[in-house]
């Protein structure tokens, strides 16, 4: 599971993903991760918080252009507050984990 966050780390950073998504699947992953290692990355859940009433994901295709652009003045904004904190986070997770995730990829 540790490389999964690796992976999400380095998706973020890379833009194969973007914020809303990026930072939803971190919380998911370091819910599930949080009874077996030290994680403490409150910056997913601070952003996740800011973008709770937004539209992120597929439900953007329900909206009207006019909805969409009015949504965006405030995600764009939130993405601006956010993103040096939540880059500088997925670089500390990866290098964190990254080699001990390599490591473990090696043994198998």
């Amino acid at each position: 599971m540790i490389e999964k966050l690796v992976a999400n780390a380095r998706a973020i950073i890379s833009y194969q993903v973007g914020l809303p998504l990026g930072c939803q699947r971190m919380r998911s992953l370091i819910y599930w991760l949080k009874p077996y290692e030290d994680l403490e990355f409150p910056v997913f859940d601070r952003y996740t918080n800011e973008t709770r009433d937004l539209p992120t994901t597929s439900e953007r295709l329900h909206c009207s252009r006019d909805a969409l652009r009015r949504y965006d003045t405030r995600l764009v904004a939130i993405n601006l507050e956010y993103r040096e904190e939540v880059l500088d986070t997925c670089f500390d997770i990866i290098e964190r984990f990254a080699d001990r995730t390599e490591s473990e990829i090696n043994r198998r």
